[in-house]
Parts: structure tokens; sequence; C-alpha cells
């Protein structure tokens, strides 16, 4: 199952026993919605709340780079989990994930490959992931025309433009 959807809860990150017990979970919202032609207009259905949940190296990979309000696509499997409260049978849908990365159709996003030969990129024994706090922050893409309007006569190529995170004078620190 693909589920689109935006993240709703901080991803939280679970030690178990050696790191196959490794997880994370987080709440996932997705709101259904198509083109109704009698309204001449987009409708949206009601909001879909579901739990993630993801293993081992993958669950490293979302701790370190998904956060809360973030547009997401997951790849997984449906669960039903079913329990009581109060003697009244409850459900809660989870997905089990495989996959997991930011919708690139709400914006932009940076690939960091995790070294090779680890359990596909898990933090090595005794270390944290990298958290949003540790991570640099990166500027939007801008078309360099707007960066070089204020130099006279500076004429860039129509196209060009700057990717996100490459060093600018308007970055402080950027070499």
């Amino acid at each position: 199952m693909t589920v689109f959807g935006w993240v709703g809860s901080d991803p939280e990150f679970h030690s178990g026993p050696g790191s196959s017990g490794d997880r994370v979970t987080f709440r996932l919202a997705s709101t259904p919605g198509f083109f109704d032609r009698s309204r001449n207009g987009y409708r949206e259905l009601e909001t879909v709340w579901l739990g993630v949940k993801a293993w081992r190296g993958l669950a490293h990979n979302v701790a370190s780079s998904v956060h809360k309000g973030e547009p997401v696509v997951v790849v997984g499997r449906l669960r039903a989990q079913v329990y009581q409260v109060e003697g009244q049978e409850r459900r809660y849908q989870e997905l089990e994930a495989t996959t997991v990365g930011h919708d690139l159709t709400k914006g932009t996003s940076m690939f960091r490959r995790t070294k090779a030969g680890t359990d596909h990129g898990s933090v090595p024994a005794g270390a944290e992931p990298v958290h949003a706090a540790q991570t640099p922050t990166l500027r939007p893409v801008e078309p360099v025309a707007a960066r070089l309007a204020a130099a006279p006569g500076a004429k860039p190529e129509p196209g060009s433009e700057v990717r996100s995170g490459e060093p600018s004078e308007a970055q402080p620190g950027a070499a």
C-alpha cells in the first residue's frame, strides 16, 4: 500500500536488543481528494490518521530525516491492531513501512547516502541518530537572477539556479 500524507508527530526512535530491534514510529495524516466536476473544484474528503512503524536501518534513516509537518510518501503493509478499552473494541490502523521518502511534489529534499556494508545505514552501536537540531539549515532554491539582480552588469544564463545547501555570500559561514 502507498500512502501520501503529512507527518503528524515527530518520529520517536526506540532502541531494541541489537540493531534488529530498532524501530521508529510516527503518525501520518492523509487527506484524499478529487476534482468534482459538478462543483468545478477540488474536494477533500475526511483526513485519515495512520500510525507508521519502520524497523532497523530504515528506522535510523527516518529518525534522522523525517520531521513533523513534512510531506512524505510511505510504502508498506497495512496492519489493523484490535484492542479493548473499558469493554469496547477499538481498532488502530498501522502502516508497517518498507520505504519512506519526502514527497517532492511539495518541496525539495537533500539526499545523503549512508555507508555501504551497514544495515541500510544504521547508526553504529552506542551512537545516536542525527536529529534536526544537528543538521545544517538549507535555504530554498532561488534563481541566480534574483541573487545577481543587485550586481550591476551581471547577467546570469536563463534557467540557471542555485541548489539548496550550496555556499553563497548570503549564507553565514559559507566558504
